[in-house]
């Protein structure tokens, strides 16, 4: 973990933001502060673009940010954690809650993979749906 609102996970190579969408990076405090924000799995892959064009949110000095893939999101899952299952300290204040990732689900057009940060269970869900976000560079 880094001082600048990013943790390099060293075993996959990706550099995630600390926080969730629609949080900031509090450096004093060393936490995220503010409410995440839902979003539509569309609106979702737009956050990234409107995150690397400065137009909102946080960059922390990058713009490359991205939506993970399924595997990707699933990756940071602790399945010895609940509620949220994650690590609270490299992530703070992640909801216990679905985050979307880049992967549609390709049985049906109207729905995407998340992964549940509850239990750490992936699903799909309406691509209508609001899920949280979390974005991450590097990778594929």
């Amino acid at each position: 973990s880094t001082d600048t609102g990013t943790v390099l996970d060293t075993r996959t190579g990706l550099m995630w933001k600390r926080c969730s969408e629609g949080q900031t990076w509090d450096l004093v405090k060393d936490v995220c502060v503010n409410i995440a924000k839902t979003f539509s799995w569309q609106a979702a892959l737009q956050r990234a673009h409107d995150v690397n064009v400065g137009s909102v949110g946080e960059n922390l000095g990058h713009n490359d940010w991205r939506l993970p893939n399924r595997s990707e999101l699933a990756s940071i899952v602790e399945n010895q954690c609940y509620t949220p299952a994650i690590n609270s300290t490299l992530f703070p204040s992640t909801a216990a809650a679905p985050y979307w990732s880049s992967s549609p689900d390709e049985a049906d057009a109207g729905r995407a993979w998340r992964v549940d940060f509850i239990d750490g269970r992936v699903t799909d869900g309406p691509k209508a749906d609001g899920a949280d976000v979390r974005l991450l560079r590097g990778g594929q």
